[in-house]
């Protein structure tokens, strides 16, 4: 009867794990498809905005700490060092900002914190952070009373995972928003009677598109 019962639960399983790709089959194409569309987007280095919203923005660099701030400001206070009515009404959109300092928190460096990297000979060096500026990370080597000035964007680029991380948690959200879409308009459509099939249905062109 425990074999005959494992056999039937593997059984049910099996046909379980079917149908959810049958069922969300149209998801995960969108997805993919998304997330296929900007992957190579991932190596790449900064852009010029970037600078705006991490690089030079010294609330984005405090990491989860800032949040607070990015909730209760401008989207560009943390680049002007001060509020700037550059634009009717502001730019307040913080979720992009928060999601920035939660990879700062993750990945990048901090006062305090050791750090390695290759100098141009290729070798190794070893130091801790002294300082952050708006463009500029101090470092301090280890057994020697030297502080060495790199340029930050290009600290980031060379030594840190952040940059990576950064673009693939944009690629990632990008795909996720097709689903988002595509579930939305499926909701939007759902009284539309329709004998075409799923890959030429409004949601999912219109998704695709």
């Amino acid at each position: 009867m425990t074999e005959q019962h494992q056999e039937n639960t593997s059984h049910q399983n099996s046909f379980s794990l079917k149908d959810f790709f049958k069922k969300y089959f149209a998801h995960l194409l969108i997805f993919c498809f998304g997330f296929l569309l900007y992957a190579q987007t991932i190596k790449y280095e900064y852009a010029l905005d970037d600078k705006l919203v991490v690089t030079h923005n010294y609330i984005t660099k405090k990491g989860i700490a800032g949040i607070p701030e990015l909730m209760t400001t401008d989207f560009l206070v943390g680049f002007f060092g001060k509020q700037k009515n550059l634009l009717e009404g502001g730019r307040y959109r913080p979720l992009s900002l928060v999601t920035f300092a939660i990879e700062w928190e993750l990945f990048g460096p901090k006062v305090g914190q050791a750090q390695s990297w290759k100098n141009k000979k290729g070798e190794i060096e070893t130091g801790v952070v002294q300082k952050i500026t708006k463009t500029d990370i101090y470092i301090k080597l280890d057994g020697q009373n030297v502080v060495k000035k790199f340029g930050l964007e290009r600290y980031l680029i060379d030594n840190t995972f952040l940059p990576f991380f950064s673009h693939f948690v944009n690629v990632l959200l990008y795909a996720l928003t097709g689903v988002i879409i595509y579930v939305i308009l499926l909701n939007v459509f759902k009284n539309y009677v329709s004998s075409e099939t799923w890959y030429f249905s409004l949601a999912f062109v219109a998704t695709m598109i």
